[in-house]
C-alpha cells in the first residue's frame, strides 16, 4: 500500500511540475517567427555537384548561391521564389561537368539582411511553345541569416 501511495505522489508531483514548467507557446517570443525554420537540417546545397531536391543554402545578404540543374536540349528550367522580393534569381551561363554532363545554372542572391526562409521552386519544362508541361520539380530552401 505504501508503494502505491509513493507512486501516486510521484505522478501527481511530476504532472504539476510539467504543467507549470511548460510555457504557453502564445506567450513565448521567438527571435524567428517559426522556431523550427524549414530546411535547417536539410542537406547543404553548396556541397553538392548537382543541386538535389530539398537541400538548403545557408547564406546571408548579397551572397551568390549557385543552383546546378541537369540540362538537356529538349527542356529548360524556370524558377520562382516564395518571397520574390527577398531573393534575386538570375540565369547564369550553363556549365559542364568533367564527365560531360550539362547543367543549367541559376544564381540566388538574397537582398534581405534579416533572418528569412525562402523556398525557390524550379520547374523543368518540355514541349512546344503553348503546350509546355512540367516534367520535374525541385525545391530548395534559402535560409538567410541576418547575423
Amino acid at each position: 500500500m505504501r508503494s502505491v501511495l509513493v507512486i501516486v505522489a510521484l505522478v501527481a508531483g511530476c504532472a504539476g511540475a510539467s504543467a507549470q514548467g511548460t510555457p504557453n507557446s502564445a506567450n513565448v517570443a521567438y527571435a524567428i517567427p517559426n522556431p523550427l525554420r524549414p530546411g535547417a537540417k536539410a542537406t547543404p546545397c553548396a556541397k553538392q555537384g548537382e543541386t538535389p531536391d530539398g537541400c538548403t543554402f545557408h547564406t546571408k545578404k548579397d551572397d551568390v548561391n549557385r543552383v546546378r540543374l541537369p540540362g538537356s536540349p529538349d527542356a529548360t528550367w524556370t524558377a520562382r521564389a516564395s518571397e520574390g522580393e527577398m531573393v534575386a534569381i538570375r540565369k547564369a551561363t550553363d556549365d559542364a561537368a568533367a564527365d560531360g554532363a550539362r547543367y543549367q545554372v541559376f544564381e540566388l542572391v538574397p537582398g534581405a539582411a534579416n533572418d528569412a526562409d525562402i523556398v525557390v521552386t524550379f520547374d523543368k519544362l518540355t514541349g512546344a511553345p503553348g503546350a509546355l508541361k512540367v516534367v520535374e520539380r525541385r525545391r530548395v530552401s534559402v535560409m538567410v541569416h541576418g547575423s
